[in-house]
Protein backbone atom coordinates (compact mmCIF):
# COMPACT_ATOMS: atom_id res chain seq x y z
CA UNK A 1 0.00 0.00 0.00
CA UNK A 2 1.56 3.68 -1.05
CA UNK A 3 1.95 6.01 1.82
CA UNK A 4 2.56 9.74 1.12
CA UNK A 5 3.49 11.93 3.42
CA UNK A 6 2.42 15.12 3.69
CA UNK A 7 3.15 18.74 4.89
CA UNK A 8 0.72 21.28 3.29
CA UNK A 9 -3.00 20.66 2.32
CA UNK A 10 -2.82 23.11 -0.52
CA UNK A 11 -0.04 21.41 -2.38
CA UNK A 12 -0.39 18.07 -2.51
CA UNK A 13 -3.31 16.70 -0.10
CA UNK A 14 -6.13 14.22 -1.05
CA UNK A 15 -8.73 15.97 -4.01
CA UNK A 16 -11.59 15.30 -1.45
CA UNK A 17 -12.13 13.98 2.31
CA UNK A 18 -15.23 12.66 4.51
CA UNK A 19 -14.33 14.01 7.70
CA UNK A 20 -11.64 16.12 9.37
CA UNK A 21 -9.13 19.02 8.39
CA UNK A 22 -5.32 19.05 6.80
CA UNK A 23 -3.13 17.67 7.90
CA UNK A 24 -3.91 14.74 10.17
CA UNK A 25 -2.69 14.54 13.25
CA UNK A 26 0.45 12.02 13.94
CA UNK A 27 -0.36 8.53 13.42
CA UNK A 28 -3.46 9.43 11.69
CA UNK A 29 -4.06 9.50 8.01
CA UNK A 30 -6.81 9.36 5.20
CA UNK A 31 -6.86 5.91 2.72
CA UNK A 32 -8.85 5.24 -0.53
CA UNK A 33 -12.83 4.47 0.67
CA UNK A 34 -13.19 1.16 -0.55
CA UNK A 35 -12.15 -1.43 1.64
CA UNK A 36 -11.81 0.75 4.92
CA UNK A 37 -13.46 2.99 7.64
CA UNK A 38 -13.22 5.74 9.68
CA UNK A 39 -11.76 4.21 12.93
CA UNK A 40 -9.94 1.44 11.33
CA UNK A 41 -6.20 0.81 11.93
CA UNK A 42 -3.29 0.28 9.47
CA UNK A 43 -0.26 -1.42 10.26
CA UNK A 44 2.90 -2.05 8.18
CA UNK A 45 3.32 -5.93 7.40
CA UNK A 46 5.59 -6.35 10.22
CA UNK A 47 2.71 -5.23 12.20
CA UNK A 48 4.39 -2.17 13.67
CA UNK A 49 3.61 1.34 13.94
CA UNK A 50 -0.44 1.56 13.85
CA UNK A 51 -1.88 4.80 12.38
CA UNK A 52 -5.74 4.79 12.42
CA UNK A 53 -7.80 6.01 9.44
CA UNK A 54 -9.86 9.79 10.77
CA UNK A 55 -10.79 10.30 6.82
CA UNK A 56 -11.82 8.94 3.38
CA UNK A 57 -10.80 10.37 -0.37
CA UNK A 58 -12.55 9.68 -3.29
CA UNK A 59 -10.06 8.76 -6.69
CA UNK A 60 -6.95 8.74 -4.13
CA UNK A 61 -5.20 5.28 -5.54
CA UNK A 62 -1.95 5.12 -6.72
CA UNK A 63 -0.88 1.81 -9.42
CA UNK A 64 -4.41 0.26 -8.35
CA UNK A 65 -3.61 0.24 -4.53
CA UNK A 66 -5.49 1.96 -1.64
CA UNK A 67 -2.99 4.70 -0.47
CA UNK A 68 -2.26 6.44 2.77
CA UNK A 69 -2.50 10.38 3.57
CA UNK A 70 -0.54 11.05 6.37
CA UNK A 71 1.95 13.79 8.10
CA UNK A 72 5.73 13.64 6.75
CA UNK A 73 6.34 12.84 9.90
CA UNK A 74 4.18 9.80 10.42
CA UNK A 75 5.78 9.11 6.61
CA UNK A 76 9.07 9.00 8.67
CA UNK A 77 7.80 6.36 11.24
CA UNK A 78 6.73 3.70 8.65
CA UNK A 79 9.46 4.31 6.37
CA UNK A 80 12.04 3.41 9.91
CA UNK A 81 9.61 0.64 10.86
CA UNK A 82 9.73 -0.58 6.88
CA UNK A 83 13.89 -0.34 7.39
CA UNK A 84 15.47 0.26 10.68
CA UNK A 85 18.82 0.92 9.02
CA UNK A 86 18.05 4.15 7.32
CA UNK A 87 19.86 6.64 8.00
CA UNK A 88 17.84 8.85 6.72
CA UNK A 89 14.44 9.55 4.79
CA UNK A 90 14.50 11.75 2.26
CA UNK A 91 10.85 13.45 0.53
CA UNK A 92 10.25 11.76 -2.75
CA UNK A 93 9.60 15.00 -4.47
CA UNK A 94 8.77 18.99 -3.39
CA UNK A 95 5.95 20.55 -4.47
CA UNK A 96 6.55 24.38 -5.88
CA UNK A 97 3.22 26.13 -5.83
CA UNK A 98 3.91 29.19 -8.96
CA UNK A 99 3.61 32.37 -8.15
CA UNK A 100 0.86 34.71 -9.58
CA UNK A 101 1.56 35.03 -13.06
CA UNK A 102 3.97 32.98 -13.92
CA UNK A 103 2.90 29.46 -15.44
CA UNK A 104 4.03 25.44 -13.96
CA UNK A 105 6.13 25.19 -17.39
CA UNK A 106 8.34 28.39 -16.63
CA UNK A 107 8.91 27.29 -13.03
CA UNK A 108 10.06 23.96 -14.19
CA UNK A 109 12.04 25.12 -16.90
CA UNK A 110 13.57 27.43 -14.34
CA UNK A 111 14.38 24.97 -11.65
CA UNK A 112 16.17 22.61 -14.26
CA UNK A 113 18.18 25.54 -15.71
CA UNK A 114 19.22 26.30 -11.40
CA UNK A 115 19.12 23.01 -9.91
CA UNK A 116 21.81 20.31 -11.61
CA UNK A 117 20.99 16.93 -10.62
CA UNK A 118 16.74 17.85 -10.43
CA UNK A 119 13.91 17.07 -12.94
CA UNK A 120 11.23 19.40 -12.49
CA UNK A 121 7.85 18.46 -14.06
CA UNK A 122 4.70 20.14 -14.47
CA UNK A 123 1.16 18.30 -12.34
CA UNK A 124 0.11 16.81 -16.06
CA UNK A 125 3.96 15.52 -16.86
CA UNK A 126 4.32 13.98 -13.60
CA UNK A 127 1.40 12.09 -13.25
CA UNK A 128 2.08 10.73 -17.19
CA UNK A 129 5.69 9.70 -15.65
CA UNK A 130 4.63 8.19 -12.71
CA UNK A 131 5.50 4.02 -12.76
CA UNK A 132 3.19 1.94 -14.59
CA UNK A 133 1.03 5.29 -16.03
CA UNK A 134 2.18 4.94 -19.41
CA UNK A 135 1.92 1.24 -19.50
CA UNK A 136 -1.50 1.09 -18.36
CA UNK A 137 -2.84 3.75 -20.59
CA UNK A 138 -1.32 1.84 -23.86
CA UNK A 139 -2.77 -1.63 -22.35
CA UNK A 140 -6.09 0.06 -22.10
CA UNK A 141 -5.90 1.47 -24.72
CA UNK A 142 -5.65 -1.10 -27.01
CA UNK A 143 -7.92 -2.80 -25.62
CA UNK A 144 -10.52 -0.47 -26.26
CA UNK A 145 -9.50 -0.11 -29.59
CA UNK A 146 -9.74 -3.56 -30.65
CA UNK A 147 -13.33 -3.82 -28.45
CA UNK A 148 -14.63 -1.10 -30.47
CA UNK A 149 -13.64 -2.58 -33.75
CA UNK A 150 -14.61 -6.31 -32.88
CA UNK A 151 -17.96 -4.35 -32.27
CA UNK A 152 -18.09 -2.80 -35.85
CA UNK A 153 -17.03 -6.08 -37.35
CA UNK A 154 -19.50 -7.91 -35.62
CA UNK A 155 -22.19 -5.84 -36.51
CA UNK A 156 -20.99 -5.38 -39.76
CA UNK A 157 -20.94 -9.10 -40.56
CA UNK A 158 -23.99 -10.31 -38.69
CA UNK A 159 -26.15 -7.31 -41.03
CA UNK A 160 -24.29 -8.69 -43.75
CA UNK A 161 -25.38 -12.47 -43.60
CA UNK A 162 -28.91 -11.01 -42.68
CA UNK A 163 -28.96 -8.90 -46.19
CA UNK A 164 -27.80 -12.17 -47.97
CA UNK A 165 -30.51 -14.57 -46.01
CA UNK A 166 -33.11 -12.29 -46.93
CA UNK A 167 -31.91 -11.62 -50.70
CA UNK A 168 -35.20 -12.98 -52.30
CA UNK A 169 -37.28 -10.67 -50.29
CA UNK A 170 -35.83 -7.83 -50.63
CA UNK A 171 -35.50 -8.37 -54.26
CA UNK A 172 -39.63 -8.88 -54.69
CA UNK A 173 -40.01 -5.72 -52.73
CA UNK A 174 -38.29 -4.06 -55.25
CA UNK A 175 -39.94 -5.55 -57.97
CA UNK A 176 -43.51 -4.94 -56.83
CA UNK A 177 -42.53 -1.15 -56.48
CA UNK A 178 -40.57 -0.44 -52.70
CA UNK A 179 -37.78 1.43 -53.55
CA UNK A 180 -34.45 1.56 -52.52
CA UNK A 181 -34.67 4.10 -49.87
CA UNK A 182 -37.62 2.21 -48.10
CA UNK A 183 -35.20 -1.17 -47.82
CA UNK A 184 -32.29 0.48 -46.74
CA UNK A 185 -34.63 3.04 -44.24
CA UNK A 186 -35.78 -0.74 -42.77
CA UNK A 187 -32.04 -2.16 -42.29
CA UNK A 188 -31.13 1.01 -40.68
CA UNK A 189 -34.01 0.86 -38.40
CA UNK A 190 -33.17 -3.16 -37.51
CA UNK A 191 -29.51 -1.57 -36.66
CA UNK A 192 -30.67 1.51 -34.10
CA UNK A 193 -32.99 -1.27 -32.93
CA UNK A 194 -30.55 -3.64 -31.87
CA UNK A 195 -27.21 -0.98 -31.03
CA UNK A 196 -30.17 0.49 -28.63
CA UNK A 197 -30.55 -2.98 -27.00
CA UNK A 198 -26.75 -3.88 -26.85
CA UNK A 199 -26.17 -0.14 -25.70
CA UNK A 200 -29.04 -0.62 -23.02
CA UNK A 201 -27.89 -4.02 -21.83
CA UNK A 202 -23.82 -2.71 -21.98
CA UNK A 203 -24.38 0.22 -19.76
CA UNK A 204 -26.55 -1.72 -17.10
CA UNK A 205 -24.16 -4.40 -16.87
CA UNK A 206 -20.67 -1.49 -16.70
CA UNK A 207 -23.12 -0.28 -13.65
CA UNK A 208 -23.49 -3.42 -12.01
CA UNK A 209 -19.55 -3.85 -12.57
CA UNK A 210 -18.84 -0.45 -10.40
CA UNK A 211 -21.30 -1.12 -7.80
CA UNK A 212 -19.37 -4.43 -7.32
CA UNK A 213 -16.00 -2.56 -7.76
CA UNK A 214 -13.53 -3.49 -4.81
CA UNK A 215 -10.62 -1.75 -3.82
CA UNK A 216 -7.90 -3.52 -5.75
CA UNK A 217 -9.81 -1.50 -8.76
CA UNK A 218 -12.19 0.82 -8.17
CA UNK A 219 -14.04 1.28 -11.19
CA UNK A 220 -15.98 5.00 -12.00
CA UNK A 221 -18.14 6.04 -14.43
CA UNK A 222 -17.44 9.23 -16.46
CA UNK A 223 -20.80 10.60 -18.26
CA UNK A 224 -18.82 12.22 -20.82
CA UNK A 225 -16.71 9.13 -21.61
CA UNK A 226 -19.29 7.06 -21.45
CA UNK A 227 -21.68 9.25 -24.64
CA UNK A 228 -18.36 9.59 -26.54
CA UNK A 229 -17.99 5.74 -26.49
CA UNK A 230 -21.61 4.87 -26.98
CA UNK A 231 -21.17 7.46 -29.93
CA UNK A 232 -18.56 5.94 -31.63
CA UNK A 233 -19.65 2.93 -31.53
CA UNK A 234 -22.90 3.84 -33.11
CA UNK A 235 -20.95 5.51 -35.81
CA UNK A 236 -18.59 2.61 -36.90
CA UNK A 237 -21.08 0.33 -36.52
CA UNK A 238 -23.27 2.31 -39.26
CA UNK A 239 -20.21 2.17 -41.08
CA UNK A 240 -19.91 -1.29 -40.78
CA UNK A 241 -23.49 -1.92 -42.04
CA UNK A 242 -22.45 0.22 -45.31
CA UNK A 243 -21.35 -3.56 -47.38
CA UNK A 244 -25.18 -4.31 -46.55
CA UNK A 245 -26.24 -1.21 -47.65
CA UNK A 246 -24.68 -1.69 -50.86
CA UNK A 247 -25.79 -4.80 -51.67
CA UNK A 248 -29.20 -3.77 -51.15
CA UNK A 249 -28.75 -1.07 -53.86
CA UNK A 250 -27.40 -3.97 -56.23
CA UNK A 251 -30.60 -5.15 -56.02
CA UNK A 252 -32.25 -6.14 -59.80
CA UNK A 253 -35.66 -6.17 -59.75
CA UNK A 254 -35.50 -8.39 -63.00
CA UNK A 255 -34.05 -11.27 -60.56
CA UNK A 256 -37.78 -11.43 -59.13
CA UNK A 257 -39.50 -12.92 -62.48
CA UNK A 258 -36.21 -14.67 -63.63
CA UNK A 259 -35.37 -16.53 -60.30
CA UNK A 260 -37.67 -19.83 -59.65
CA UNK A 261 -37.46 -19.14 -56.06
CA UNK A 262 -39.36 -15.95 -56.47
CA UNK A 263 -42.13 -18.05 -58.48
CA UNK A 264 -40.02 -16.97 -62.09
CA UNK A 265 -38.50 -18.76 -64.51
CA UNK A 266 -35.14 -19.84 -65.47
Amino acid sequence: MPCSGLSRASLASPPSWSTAGFPPPPGREWPAPKGFAIGDTVTTAAGNSPVTVVGLTEQSQFSVQPTLFVTFDTYTTLRRAANPDATSIPPSAVVVVPADGVTPSAVAASINAAIPGVEALTRSEAVARAPGVSSVQSSFAIVLALAIAVVALVTGFFFLILTVQKSAALTMLHAVGAPASYLIKGLLQQVALVLTVALVVAVALLLAATAGSGSGLALTIVPLDLVESALVITVLSLAGVGFSIWRVLRIDPVEAVSHQGLGGVE
